[in-house]
Order: structure tokens, then sequence, then C-alpha cells
């Protein structure tokens, strides 16, 4: 943990992941806490417009880690673990249904949780297919070598790209 905060002390500026890291999960933390207090209390109290805001903040924080950071920039930050992301809004998500079902519909799970938490998974999928996709790109270009000496070109017996065997 201690590794963890001196890197953010060092790099807040630099990286802007980090800080739309942070919005992010201060702004989680107030979303999960309307979104219980809406459970328990039977009342509409979350705004739909700050769930809205929600998902705008969850798309910009993981186009700006994804796209930006690691397709663009091709910057290595400090590894976040998203699976906890996604373990908390399954787990609220799984213990609000099963209070509903346990209490026979006296507690009922606010419909944005299901949809928050459909969100959050596939935005976790998506940057988990854009991570392996990056990785097995650059792995295939430490593998290949750029330049080729004629001689090896024709030991290989390379006639030129083809369209019947993609690469």
């Amino acid at each position: 943990m201690r590794k963890k905060i001196v890197y953010v002390k060092k790099n807040w500026k630099d990286e802007k992941s980090l800080l739309l890291s942070g919005m992010t999960f201060l702004y989680t933390s107030l979303l999960i806490s309307m979104l219980c207090a809406e459970f328990l209390t039977h009342e509409e109290l979350t705004p739909e417009q700050v769930v809205t805001i929600y998902y705008a903040l969850l798309g910009l924080y993981v186009f700006s880690k994804e796209c930006v950071d690691r397709w663009i920039l091709k910057i290595r930050w400090m590894p976040r673990k998203g699976e906890l992301f996604v373990l908390t809004w399954t787990g609220i998500t799984l213990w609000m249904c099963s209070i509903q079902v346990l209490t026979n519909g006296l507690y009922e799970t606010p419909p944005e949780v299901f949809q928050i938490t459909m969100t959050v998974l596939g935005f976790y999928g998506a940057s988990r297919g854009s991570k392996k996709l990056f990785e097995k790109k650059q792995q295939k270009k430490q593998n290949t070598p750029l330049e080729y000496s004629a001689r090896e070109i024709y030991d290989a017996g390379y006639a030129g790209p083809s369209i019947l065997k993609p690469n």
C-alpha cells in the first residue's frame, strides 16, 4: 500500500488516467452509498443524472487508460486491480438480490444497480480484450525481425503476400 501511495504522489500530474481513477473511485463510493441508502429506505434517492454522469466518467476513464495510455502513448503505468472493481459491483448486486429474495420483496433492488453492474462488466471485458490484444501485438513485434537480407528472403522461399494463407 505504501508503494502505491508513493507512486500516486510522484505520478498524479503525468498520468491523467490516475487522476480519473481517483475521481472514479470517489464517485463510485458515493454512488454505492446512495444506492444502498435507496435500497434500505425504500425511497428513490439516486437521481438519474448521477448514474448518467457515472457512465460518462467510467467511459472516460477506460478510454483514457486503454486507448490513450496503452495504444497511443504506449505507456505502462502501475497496474490497477480492475477485478476488485468488478467484484465490488457484482457483490453489491448479489447482496441486494439475496436480501430481496430472503425478505420476499420487502427490500427491492434499485434497477440502476443491474444497469451499472452490466456496464462495469462490459467495460472490464473490453479493457481485458484490449490489454490482451496489445500484449499479443507487442509480443509479435518482438519476435519478428524488422529487416531481412535478400539472401534470407530467398532462402525462406518468400513469394510475396498471399491471399490464400493469412498471417
